[in-house]
C-alpha cells in the first residue's frame, strides 16, 4: 500500500496537447515581437528628436543670417536715402552752374565739371559699397535706373486699376538732355502719386502732365475726388518714402513740391524740378 501511495504522489505530469504548445509559441513570438518593436521604436524617436533639434539649429542660424541680411539691406536704404540724394544735388548742381552763372570764367567752369565729375565718381563707388551690402539683392542693385522714359509703362500698369492718363508734352531733345537723377526724380515722383492714388483714392482717374515750363520741369499728378469720399478728406501724408519723400527728393535737387486739394475733389501733386543742361534761350 505505501508503495502504491508513493507512485501516486511522485505521478509522470501527462504530455502537452499541439494545442497548448502552439499557445505557448504565440504568446513567446508576441512578447518578443512587442518587445523588438518596442526598442525600434524608441531608437527611432530617438532619431527623430536628434534630427529635430540639429533642424532647430540649422533653423536658429537661418533666423540669424536672415536677420542680418535684413540690417545689411535697412542700412544700404537709409545710406542711400541721406547720401545719394545729396550727392546728387552736388552733381546736378555743379553740371548747371556754367549755365545758371553766365558770368563764371572758365577756370571756375573747369571746376565745377570737375566736381560735377567727382560728385558721379563718388556715387558709383557708394552703388559698388550698396552692392556688397544688399548681397541677396544684386539684381535690383546692377540693373539701370529708371527714368521718364519709362514714366508711360508705369502709367499703363496703374491703369489696370484705375483710369491713368499721360499727357507728355516735352520734347524728345529735352527728355533726352536731362540728367539722370532728374529724369529719376520725375519716375519716382510720378510712382509715388499713382501709388498714393491707389490707396487712398481707389476707384479714381487720375491725370499725369509733364510739360517743360519757365520755371523748370513741372510734373503734375492730380486725381479725382474717389468713389464715396468727401471732398474735404484731408490729403494723405505717409512716411519717408511718400509725400515727405518726394518733396525732400525735389528740394534736394533745388525744386519744389506742393500738395493740395482740388476744389472739385481729390488731390494734386506738382514738382518743379531743374532743366539742368539747358540755357535760357534753348
Amino acid at each position: 500500500m505505501a508503495a502504491v501511495t508513493i507512485v501516486g504522489s511522485t505521478g509522470v505530469r501527462p504530455p502537452a496537447t499541439a494545442g497548448a504548445v502552439t499557445a505557448d509559441l504565440v504568446v513567446f513570438a508576441a512578447v518578443t515581437a512587442a518587445a523588438l518593436l518596442g526598442g525600434l521604436l524608441v531608437a527611432r524617436w530617438q532619431d527623430v528628436r536628434r534630427q529635430l533639434l540639429r533642424e532647430q539649429g540649422i533653423s536658429a542660424s537661418e533666423q540669424a543670417l536672415r536677420e542680418v541680411a535684413e540690417e545689411r539691406t535697412r542700412i544700404a536704404r537709409e545710406l542711400h536715402d541721406v547720401v545719394a540724394h545729396g550727392m546728387s544735388a552736388i552733381q546736378v548742381q555743379a553740371s548747371s552752374a556754367r549755365y545758371r552763372l553766365p558770368d563764371l570764367s572758365p577756370e571756375a567752369v573747369a571746376e565745377f565739371d570737375e566736381l560735377a565729375a567727382t560728385a558721379r565718381s563718388a556715387m558709383g563707388e557708394m552703388r559698388m559699397l550698396l552692392g556688397v551690402l544688399r548681397s541677396e539683392d544684386v539684381a535690383a542693385e546692377t540693373a539701370p535706373q529708371p527714368g521718364i522714359a519709362d514714366v508711360r509703362a508705369l502709367v499703363t500698369g496703374a491703369g489696370r486699376r484705375g483710369t491713368v492718363r499721360l499727357d507728355d508734352r516735352l520734347d524728345a531733345e529735352t527728355a533726352a538732355r536731362l540728367e539722370p537723377v532728374v529724369s529719376l526724380a520725375v519716375y519716382r515722383i510720378v510712382q509715388e502719386s499713382l501709388s498714393n492714388i491707389a490707396r487712398h483714392a481707389t476707384g479714381a482717374g487720375a491725370d499725369v502732365v509733364i510739360e517743360r515750363a519757365a520755371e523748370g520741369l513741372v510734373v503734375t499728378v492730380e486725381n479725382e475726388r474717389a468713389p464715396g469720399r468727401p471732398a474735404s478728406a484731408p490729403a494723405p501724408e505717409s512716411g519717408g518714402h511718400g509725400i515727405r519723400g518726394m518733396r525732400e527728393r525735389a528740394e534736394l535737387l533745388g525744386g519744389s513740391l506742393e500738395v493740395g486739394s482740388r476744389a472739385e475733389g481729390g488731390y494734386r501733386v506738382r514738382a518743379v524740378l531743374p532743366l539742368a543742361g539747358h540755357g535760357e534761350g534753348s
